[in-house]
């Protein structure tokens, strides 16, 4: 039993290149927040991890699903390295293995059960 819940980790390797999070809006317009990576705009990233995020929340509803777009030679900040943008949220490898170690739901949940739902109805990728 452990009291962490399920991670979905979406990998993404973009060399050199520092994911940041560019919020719009907010007070007299809607709040919006985008993930730009580089100069470019990559909030489709975003969308994509919720959307798993879902699925694997609907397999198992009754443990806490995280997810997490972790960037992989990414340009590291001197200081930070994890933000949260929407439900989810952009971190870097070794800031994730931190965080996944010290995480707890609260909630204790039984890994084998939660394991073997998944393993029946979702596809390896």
């Amino acid at each position: 039993m452990t009291g962490a819940g399920v991670w979905v980790i979406d990998a993404k390797r973009y060399k050199d290149q520092r994911p940041s999070l560019v919020v719009e809006g907010g007070f007299i317009r809607p709040r919006v927040e985008k993930l730009i990576v580089g100069r470019r705009e990559q909030t489709k990233l975003v969308d994509g991890m919720l959307r798993q995020i879902d699925i694997v929340q609907q397999v198992v509803p009754e443990v806490e699903v995280r997810g997490v777009l972790c960037f992989i030679k990414a340009d590291l900040p001197l200081f930070g390295g994890w933000f949260e943008v929407r439900r989810g949220r952009v971190c870097w490898p070794k800031r994730l293995a931190a965080k996944i170690s010290t995480a707890s739901s609260g909630r204790l949940i039984d890994v084998d059960t939660t394991v073997r739902a998944l393993e029946e109805r979702l596809f390896s990728a």
